[in-house]
């Protein structure tokens, strides 16, 4: 059965609060550094196993967090697991980044994902990509990249409906104009077939070269004793990728998953 997308939308959704917004790219010699990060509502890696739902409810560890983006210092991050608005926002002014938060739909409205930009958010609007009761949303934002529009996403694929949310995703972007670059934690390994659907268009960046920090991140993995279940897609015509990684392991127990970021450049 066709997953049925639930589209919302509206200013509500993003806010530029940016002291300084960059007028072209920030990398040399013009790149952009994308991250994606499962922040595990900013508990950390203690307590494996234990249900976010259960850790809402208990102390908050965000300066390792914002510590641990700022080593890889990104134009854009993607978040999972947020725990509200109010979380995003923090994370956005330690950061001086700009923010757009989406939170999740039926039983699971207590969380969501973020997206975090360096440059100027131009809209934002959250797409069901998950079924009921627990529904996922992903969020889609269009960003002025240098006077560039690009489209980012910021995904969490349900893990009990990973072929619903990979094919929800696709009807959400399938239309939308590039560039276009998907961002999250989709909860399955790079083995499984649902994402046949997105290779078409899009390139997995963990993948697309073979160098010593590449390597690295596809040995560690992103999420200790599961996989590799945290991508960065960029489509093929617009983008080349010039490096990946996973953050230094000093930051590793920051949260159960591991932030994994990609630098590419604008064709």
């Amino acid at each position: 059965m066709a997953l049925s997308v639930v589209v919302l939308s509206g200013c509500e959704l993003y806010r530029n609060i940016r002291t300084d917004v960059p007028t072209g790219l920030l990398g040399s010699p013009g790149t952009l550094t994308i991250m994606t990060y499962n922040i595990r509502v900013g508990y950390g890696s203690e307590d494996p196993g234990v249900s976010p739902l259960i850790l809402k409810d208990r102390r908050k560890k965000l300066p390792p967090i914002v510590a641990a983006i700022r080593s890889v210092d990104p134009d854009v991050v993607g978040l999972q697991e947020v725990l509200g608005e109010s979380q995003a926002r923090e994370l956005a002014t330690a950061l001086n980044m700009n923010y757009a938060y989406v939170a999740h739909g039926g039983v699971a409205g207590w969380w969501g994902v973020a997206l975090l930009s360096k440059y100027r958010i131009m809209e934002a609007r959250g797409v069901q990509v998950g079924p009921q009761p627990a529904a996922r949303f992903m969020l889609i934002a269009r960003v002025d990249v240098g006077g560039r529009p690009m489209t980012f996403t910021s995904i969490h694929a349900d893990h009990t409906a990973t072929d619903a949310s990979i094919r929800g995703t696709w009807q959400a972007i399938e239309k939308v104009a590039g560039p276009v670059i998907l961002i999250g934690d989709f909860n399955t390994v790079p083995s499984d077939r649902s994402f046949d659907l997105l290779k078409a268009r899009f390139v997995d960046t963990a993948v697309a070269i073979d160098n010593e920090s590449a390597m690295d991140a596809l040995r560690w993995e992103t999420f200790e004793d599961f996989g590799r279940i945290d991508y960065i897609f960029v489509e093929r015509q617009h983008f080349a990728v010039q490096t990946v990684g996973l953050i230094g392991r000093e930051h590793w127990r920051t949260s159960d998953h591991r932030a994994y970021y990609a630098r590419v450049s604008p064709l």
